[in-house]
C-alpha cells in the first residue's frame, strides 16, 4: 500500500514522478479499500482479502495494528464521518459490521444480505444512515439510531447488482454503479429512483459525488471515467487515459478540484476537475431568475395574441361592411391570412415557453430539495 505526498509533487511536469510516497506492508493478501480518518488524516484504515482490517499511523514508520474483522474477505472500510471513532466494514461473509477505533471492539452487525457485500457507507454529517450494496442485487439502508437492525428501505434491481454506492453531500440521495453498466441516483427520502444514466459499456465500478453535489463521476471496466451534471441530468465529460479497466474514481473531498482514478493498468491518475464549484443556493437563484424571464415572455406573447385576435375580429367586421368593393375585400382577406399565420406562430411560441417553464419548475424543485 502506498500513500503519496501530493504537496511535493509537480503534476503536469516531468518531475511528477519524483513525488514522495510512504510504502506500508502488513497484509498477506490484496488490499481492497483504504480510508483516511476524517478528524486529522493521521490515521488510515485498510481492508484486505486476508479477512483483517489494519489501522496505520500515517508517518514514516507506518506503525499499524490489525484485527480480524470478518470470516471472509473484507471489501470495504470507512471511518464514521462525525468523529472518526467508529469503523464500518463490509465483507464477503454477507455482513456489515461496526467497530470502535480505540479498542477495536465490535459494536454491532447488519446481516440482512444474502450474498457478498461489496460496499458500505455512512451518510455525511452525523452518519445516522448506513447504505450497503451486495451481489444479492439489493441496496439496503439502515438507521444507526434504531434499536432494530432491519433496513428502513431496500432498493432492488432485477438486472444487476451494485459494485459501489456513495451518499450525496446533502444526504438526500444515493448513487450506485451497477454490473449492468448503469449509474443510478436514488432519492433516499422518497425511496425511488431519481436519475438513470446508461453511458458506460461495461460494469460501473465506483461512483463519487462532487462536494457541491452538482456533479457525479463514475469509473467503469470499459476503461473510461464519466462526469455527469446532476442539475441538467446529462453526461458532461468522458475522460480517457487508462489503458485497461478503471476500478476506482473519486473527487477530492473538500474542493472537488481534483479527480483521482486507478485501474488495472497499475496506474493512478490525477485529473484537474475544472468544474464550477458554485453553491446550490446560487444555482437555484439563477434558475429562478431564468424562470421569471420565461414567464414574462409568456405573458407578453399572450397579450400580443389577444391583440391580434381582436384585430382579426375587427378586420372581419370591416370586410362585411365594405363588401361592395372587391379590391378592398381581397386586401382584407390577405391581411386576415397574415394575421392567422402570425397568431399560429405566437401560439407555438407560447407552448414552447410553457414547456420551458415546466422544466425549470421541476429543476427548481430538485434544487430546493438539495438546499434543504
Amino acid at each position: 500500500m502506498l500513500v503519496w505526498n501530493l504537496s511535493s509533487s509537480k503534476t503536469g511536469t516531468s518531475s511528477s514522478s519524483s513525488s514522495s510516497a510512504f510504502k506500508y506492508s502488513g497484509h498477506t493478501a490484496s488490499v481492497n479499500c483504504v480510508s483516511f480518518s476524517p478528524t486529522s488524516g493521521r490515521l488510515l484504515a485498510s481492508a484486505s482479502s486476508d479477512r483483517t482490517v489494519r489501522l496505520w499511523v500515517n508517518s514514516v514508520r507506518g506503525d499499524s495494528d490489525s484485527f480480524k474483522a470478518h470470516t471472509a474477505a473484507v471489501r470495504y472500510v470507512e471511518f464514521s464521518p462525525s468523529d472518526g471513532q467508529h469503523l464500518l466494514t463490509a465483507s464477503d461473509d454477507k455482513s456489515v459490521k461496526v467497530w470502535t477505533v480505540d479498542k477495536r471492539r465490535f459494536v454491532t452487525s447488519y446481516s440482512d444480505h444474502a450474498n457478498w457485500v461489496r460496499c458500505a457507507r455512512y451518510s455525511p454529517g452525523s452518519g445516522n444512515l448506513i447504505a450497503s450494496c451486495s451481489d444479492d442485487r439489493s441496496i439496503r439502508v439502515f438507521d444507526t439510531r434504531s434499536a432494530s437492525r432491519s433496513p428502513v428501505h431496500v432498493f432492488t434491481d432485477a438486472k444487476g447488482f451494485a459494485y459501489h454506492v456513495d451518499f450525496h453531500p446533502g444526504g438526500t440521495c444515493l448513487a450506485a454503479g451497477t454490473s449492468d453498466n448503469k449509474v443510478k441516483v436514488f432519492d433516499v427520502r422518497a425511496k425511488k429512483l431519481q436519475q438513470l444514466y446508461a453511458s458506460h459499456e461495461a460494469p460501473v465500478t465506483q461512483v463519487s459525488f462532487h462536494p457541491s453535489g452538482n456533479y457525479l463521476i463514475s469509473s467503469s471496466l470499459d476503461g473510461s471515467l464519466k462526469v455527469f451534471d446532476l442539475l441538467e441530468a446529462r453526461p458532461l465529460f468522458d475522460l480517457r487515459g487508462h489503458e485497461q479497466p478503471v476500478t476506482a474514481a473519486a473527487f477530492s473531498p473538500r474542493s472537488g478540484n481534483m479527480i483521482a482514478s486507478g485501474g488495472k493498468d497499475n496506474m493512478v491518475f490525477l485529473w484537474q476537475a475544472n468544474l464550477r464549484s458554485k453553491s446550490r443556493e446560487e444555482d437555484a437563484s439563477r434558475t429562478k431568475q431564468s424562470l421569471d424571464r420565461a414567464k414574462r415572455e409568456v405573458d407578453k406573447c399572450r397579450v400580443l395574441e389577444s391583440k391580434l385576435g381582436g384585430g382579426r375580429s375587427g378586420r372581419s367586421n370591416k370586410e362585411n361592411v365594405s363588401s361592395t368593393s372587391s379590391a378592398e375585400t381581397r386586401r382584407l382577406e390577405e391581411e386576415n391570412r397574415q394575421l392567422r399565420e402570425e397568431n399560429s406562430e405566437l401560439t407555438e411560441k407560447v407552448e414552447t415557453l410553457m414547456e420551458t417553464v415546466i422544466l425549470m419548475e421541476k429543476r427548481i424543485t430538485l434544487l430546493e430539495d438539495q438546499v434543504r
